[in-house]
């Protein structure tokens, strides 16, 4: 499928998902992804947008460009690089960004790989590790995400994951699953859908989001 992962709203679950998920990919050549996505949370009972543009190399080097808003007028913005070292049977991907919410100060870096092995083109599981920190470098997280891709056709892909992310306590972890379903609709559009359930460190809290996107291939 076409879907670039977590590509940057709110870089790697820093904040809230908009993106569906998927294995992590490179843009095509040139200025040829653009995407938009809404997203519904049931703890903050807001909606919220993003819109992406994407610009390939020829090296296994790509951009991305996002911003993002939700029904509280809170905006951010940001940008990422995705590098793919391996792209085989087994493919690794280096991904980092920034992002930055634009009524305050400061912004937050993000750097993580992923790792993915395809079993007859048909099965992927795949791993994400990723670590951020805010620019005043006093403010660190970390995330763990665990995934499983299955074709079902060739129009169609369902996806599970699950996501451990720090909290600052080192006794204490946030974590999340989600189901996703990614759909061809035309051959430069692609539907992408996501159910996720958070669960706090003490289990006290525990919203559900829910992403419908839309990706455009130029």
């Amino acid at each position: 499928m076409k879907l670039k992962s977590l590509v940057l709203v709110s870089i790697f679950v820093l904040y809230a998902q908009l993106f569906g998920i998927d294995t992590t990919e490179v843009f095509e050549p040139g200025l040829s992804d653009i995407e938009y996505a809404v997203s519904w949370n049931s703890l903050s009972k807001l909606f919220g947008n993003e819109f992406l543009i994407g610009y390939g190399f020829k090296n296994s080097v790509c951009i991305g460009l996002s911003c993002a808003a939700d029904d509280s007028d809170t905006h951010s913005a940001g940008v990422s690089v995705i590098y793919t070292c391996i792209d085989n049977v087994f493919s690794l991907d280096i991904i980092s960004g920034y992002t930055k919410k634009l009524a305050v100060s400061d912004g937050k870096y993000a750097l993580g790989s992923e790792a993915a092995y395809r079993i007859h083109n048909h099965y992927t599981p795949y791993t994400r590790i990723t670590a951020a920190a805010d620019t005043t470098l006093k403010s660190y997280s970390g995330t763990i995400d665990l995934g499983f891709s299955a074709i079902l056709n060739d129009k169609t892909e369902s996806l599970l994951e699950y996501t451990l992310e720090s909290t600052g306590n080192k006794n204490k972890l946030a974590s999340s699953i989600a189901v996703g379903l990614n759909i061809v609709l035309t051959d430069t559009i692609e539907m992408v859908d996501e159910i996720r359930y958070f669960s706090s460190p003490d289990n006290t809290i525990n919203p559900i989001s829910i992403t419908i996107g839309i990706i455009a291939t130029v």
